[in-house]
């Protein structure tokens, strides 16, 4: 689709498959058109930080081969969260005016959610507090920190989880609960349409990860629907621009191997109904302050503007 290029003002595109913005970069090359970069995640350093690949392989130096020349020519990148600009900036060589930070968002269905209509998890979770965790298991998720803790408290009576998505870990997460008798751990496919509405709408505690040493290489897309449903966050990560939206009342935040404190914060929240509402009330401040459809898409617009 290289020469169908030519005849658009602008083009924006993502970070995954690597080849689409190598492409996308020689219709800047050869046609002059406006080339908008979105980076969802940074590779090869991803890859590099979770041993997936080895630093300085031939896959690593083509995707740096890549990266070269994407940034090099893009007229503005978008980054996810600031932290993610910050690093962009000092390791891809590109002006800190051409970097723009605008998050991910989701559509606000939360008005669209009133009535009493039948929660098909209703029975499965039968009253218990419900800890869920919703999309990719993948090369950049902690999986481990969780499993541990659910391991823990496989046991409680009280405390149930909903793990939904896919990724390379889904296996493992599998194997766990069942190799060793998890019966409070339930497994789905990814979930969509009203029964993901209705998965999130039964969660007391929305669960968000990313591997140690990936803070500003990627950003946990689900939170937004966690946000927007009003569901207090645990996050299981070292640090992230998601962490400054948790400190302000929005959840609770435990770093990478610690376990025993995320079985401590889940405790805590459950004992504690009048706290979690107050969570849920933050939640759903912060969704409406910074990550609807009409904001983000709003600073798209503005930035399509200005480059045009």
């Amino acid at each position: 689709h290289l020469f169908r290029m030519a005849k658009y003002r602008s083009i924006i595109v993502y970070s995954n498959p690597p080849i689409l913005p190598w492409v996308a970069s020689w219709a800047k090359l050869l046609f002059g058109t406006k080339l908008i970069f979105v980076a969802y995640d940074l590779y090869p350093e991803i890859a590099v930080r979770t041993n997936t690949l080895r630093d300085g392989n031939i896959i690593c130096r083509l995707m740096n081969h890549i990266n070269r020349c994407v940034y090099r020519r893009a007229d503005a990148v978008v980054a996810l969260s600031e932290e993610m600009r910050e690093y962009i900036i000092a390791n891809r060589e590109i002006a800190p005016e051409r970097v723009h930070v605008i998050p991910n968002w989701y559509e606000d269905k939360a008005s669209d959610q009133a009535g009493n209509e039948e929660n098909s998890f209703a029975e499965t979770t039968g009253g218990r507090f419900v800890v869920s965790y919703f999309g990719n298991m993948g090369t950049a998720q902690d999986m481990d920190t969780i499993l541990n803790a659910v391991k823990t408290l496989k046991d409680d009576p009280d405390v149930c989880f909903l793990f939904a998505g896919h990724g390379n870990k889904l296996t493992h997460v599998k194997q766990t609960v069942a190799e060793n008798h998890i019966e409070n751990a339930y497994i789905y496919d990814f979930l969509h349409g009203k029964v993901f509405q209705d998965a999130l709408k039964i969660s007391d505690c929305a669960l968000i990860s990313l591997a140690d040493g990936l803070t500003g290489m990627c950003v946990p897309s689900k939170t937004y629907s966690y946000m927007m449903q009003g569901i207090p966050l645990l996050a299981i990560m070292d640090r992230c621009d998601i962490v400054a939206d948790i400190e302000s009342g929005a959840g609770m935040w435990v770093r990478n191997g610690e376990s025993d404190a995320m079985v401590s914060a889940i405790c805590r929240m459950k004992d504690a109904p009048d706290t979690v509402e107050q969570m849920r009330t933050r939640c759903r401040a912060i969704f409406r302050e910074k990550y609807t459809t009409g904001l983000c898409t709003g600073r798209y617009v503005e930035m399509f503007r200005k480059l045009l």
